[in-house]
């Protein structure tokens, strides 16, 4: 019976292993060592909407699909205090806000509701706010709201709302902003009551800036209009000029009480424009 042959053992000196060792932490440290894998394209963003098999995303929608689009939010409070509130927005923007006076839109709102903490004053809410800054009454300063004159169509639901379950309040409104945020602001005239909106429901919403007799145009399907007047200079751009559909909620914090929720998901179509900002 043959011999196997004998291995060959190489034997590396102590010294010699302690400072591969280290040499090689102090690369991993430092990131110097390619991974074991190669790193290939995982998306690059070429596809009309979001990949649903490479992404996932629950608290948030953004997309276009069966000749709509789809815009929602879902907001959790914070559960360490009893005060303050999280705020998020879901925003799709107008490419050239300046030339738009006017937006009209089919909304559905499928889903839209707000909880409370009964030890926070704060009020939860879920809206779908449609319009923004139209001009400034002064001089403006780019990228500031200070004296931005904003319009804006908002349905949706408040957590101590007196509406039936289901019901939205649509109300359009007509405000001054007294900060750089909008966060301080003053009211224009008095909000338009555009009625209540059962979820699942359609309505065609539209604002309009008519600068001819000095007042924004609010009207909901073939109702009459309603008209907000403002007596203030129009001729300058606003500061703060973009035009949105944005989904804006906000959700208690509360430590004493159950999680807090606030949640709209809604669908928007056949939008229109004045002709001056069509493209």
């Amino acid at each position: 019976m043959p011999c196997l042959p004998h291995s060959r053992i190489e034997r590396t000196p102590m010294k010699t292993t302690l400072f591969s060792l280290a040499a090689a932490g102090a690369l991993l440290a430092h990131g110097l060592v390619q991974a074991a894998e190669p790193m290939v394209r995982y998306d690059n963003f070429k596809a009309a909407g979001i990949d649903a098999e490479r992404w996932l995303e629950l608290d948030s929608a953004r997309s276009v699909s069966a000749g709509a689009l789809h815009l929602g939010k879902t907001t959790l409070g914070g559960v360490a205090a009893d005060i303050g509130y999280a705020f998020e927005a879901q925003t799709l923007s107008f490419a050239d806000p300046l030339a738009v006076t006017a937006i009209a839109a089919d909304v559905v709102v499928d889903v839209a509701g707000a909880t409370a903490c009964a030890a926070n004053p704060a009020v939860g809410s879920a809206k779908l706010r449609i319009g923004g800054g139209f001009f400034n009454t002064a001089t403006p300063t780019p990228g500031s709201a200070v004296g931005d004159v904003v319009a804006q169509i908002v349905l949706g639901r408040a957590s101590n709302s007196a509406d039936g379950a289901g019901e939205l309040r649509i109300t359009g409104s007509v405000l001054k902003c007294l900060s750089a945020d909008c966060a301080n602001q003053k009211a224009i005239g008095a909000p338009v009551d555009l009625g209540l909106l059962s979820a699942g429901n359609k309505a065609r919403l539209s604002v309009q800036l008519d600068r001819g007799i000095k007042a924004f145009v609010f009207q909901r399907d073939a109702g009459s209009p309603a008209l907000v007047a403002y007596t203030d200079s129009d001729s300058a751009e606003a500061g703060l000029p973009a035009k949105t559909f944005s989904v804006r909620n906000v959700a208690p914090h509360c430590a004493s009480g159950n999680r807090t929720m606030a949640q709209l998901i809604s669908r928007i179509d056949n939008v229109s424009v004045n002709k001056a900002a069509a493209r």
